[in-house]
């Protein structure tokens, strides 16, 4: 075990950006939800205004400590971050005060409210941003929650960019809805009992895999949740429960609906990568179908957190998203219906994915197998200390996101 302490990587991913602010609001229930709000430095202002409105939401068992490095790049871009923990995780308040790292749930439908509350009555982006533009980055969970969110809640953001939302969690052997039978009956009697396998956070699990002779800037990123956890006990998080994965088998029953999707309006980037073990890519490709105005990034060599990985990946994805964003600042009519525009990392290898990627009469873009699904697609060459790189070994809750 050689995982580094946060003292010995780059500052920029391990302490707080210039500027961040922490505060607390109380939900709707009374519980104490973590935010923070990143301004962009004075030389990055346009017209002493930011360039736009971030809204920056984590997957399950994060905490905003995990993008700090995400946070200064949206700063230098000159935009403005807010950004929360959800209940139960990072710096909000625990669901049971005697067993606090143990996640629970009350339906993903209180965190869109929670996140309503937080963008009109804490952060009150319209209020005090008029007419710069708003984007919602969610990951994973926070993917899930934040379509739930586009749903209940139009309007209050321009568009949205979700890297591997959780919408079909990788069970294993076990089929998830018998996992989901099982769960249902252990939380019945008991909804902070850990799944099987699953249990606190130890610090053994979390770094047995590293080697010193294999640490680089993607290793850090993924260990990075767990570094912090490390120093900061009070922000560790253990595995699924059963009471929060009946919850999220729940919320992603209701994303599974074409119906249901097909009226979320909001212009929304999708990533998916191909070597996630945690949640099922096929199903993010699924619901870039159903979303009416959906952009589709699909990463061969990428796995569940495309922002954590290499430096070369990392610059392609900022790109994909600098255009997407620019694209819908200057469209000036409505996106057709049921437009999917798929973009990959490499060449497309496999006919079936590529014809997934684009079934349907109305599909706007066409990938053909072997050949460049658009002109953003990367044809270029990894350095050969990533080139032959397998993602990272999966980590000591390898089932949830």
């Amino acid at each position: 075990m050689s995982a580094p302490r946060l003292r010995d990587i780059d500052p920029r991913m391990a302490t707080p950006p210039d500027g961040l602010e922490y505060g607390h609001f109380k939900n709707a229930d009374g519980a104490a939800i973590r935010y923070a709000v990143a301004p962009p430095p004075a030389d990055r202002l346009v017209n002493g205004q930011p360039t736009g409105v971030v809204v920056l939401v984590t997957g399950f068992r994060e905490s905003t400590e995990r993008y700090y490095e995400r946070i200064r790049e949206h700063q230098e871009r000159g935009e403005i971050v807010y950004t929360m923990d959800w209940r139960g995780q990072g710096g909000s308040q625990r669901y049971n005060k005697n067993l606090p790292q143990r996640p629970g749930a009350q339906g993903y439908e209180h965190d869109a409210a929670d996140l309503e509350q937080f963008i009109t009555e804490v952060a009150k982006i319209e209020e005090r941003h008029p007419g710069l533009p708003k984007t919602l980055h969610a990951h994973s969970m926070g993917g899930n929650i934040a379509l739930r969110y586009l749903h209940d809640y139009p309007g209050r953001v321009d568009n949205a960019v979700i890297t591997s939302p959780m919408l079909e969690i990788k069970t294993g052997i076990v089929p998830q809805w018998v996992a989901r039978q099982v769960a249902s009956v252990v939380s019945y009697f008991d909804k902070f009992r850990y799944m099987p396998g699953e249990g606190d956070w130890n610090e053994a699990k979390a770094f047995g895999d590293i080697r010193e002779d294999k640490i680089n800037e993607r290793v850090i990123r993924q260990s990075l949740q767990d570094l912090f956890y490390r120093d900061m006990p009070d922000k560790r998080m253990g595995g699924a429960t059963a009471g929060w994965f009946v919850e999220a088998c729940r919320s992603m029953s209701v994303l599974r609906d074409p119906k249901y999707l097909k009226q979320i309006k909001t212009p929304v980037m999708l990533v998916a990568g191909r070597l996630d073990d945690l949640v099922n890519p096929k199903a993010i490709i699924r619901a870039a179908h159903h979303l009416p105005n959906a952009t589709l990034q699909y990463y061969r060599r990428a796995g569940h957190s495309p922002w954590m990985e290499s430096n070369l990946i990392r610059k392609k994805l900022w790109g994909q998203v600098d255009t997407f964003l620019e694209q819908q600042r200057d469209s000036t009519t409505p996106a057709p219906a049921k437009s999917v525009k798929a973009t990959q990392d490499r060449p497309n290898p496999d006919p079936g994915m590529a014809r997934r990627l684009t079934s349907g009469p109305e599909a706007r873009e066409t990938i053909k197998p072997g050949t460049s699904a658009t002109a953003t697609d990367w044809q270029g060459t990894a350095p050969s200390n990533e080139r032959n790189a397998s993602p990272a070994p999966a980590k000591r809750h390898p089932r949830v996101p």
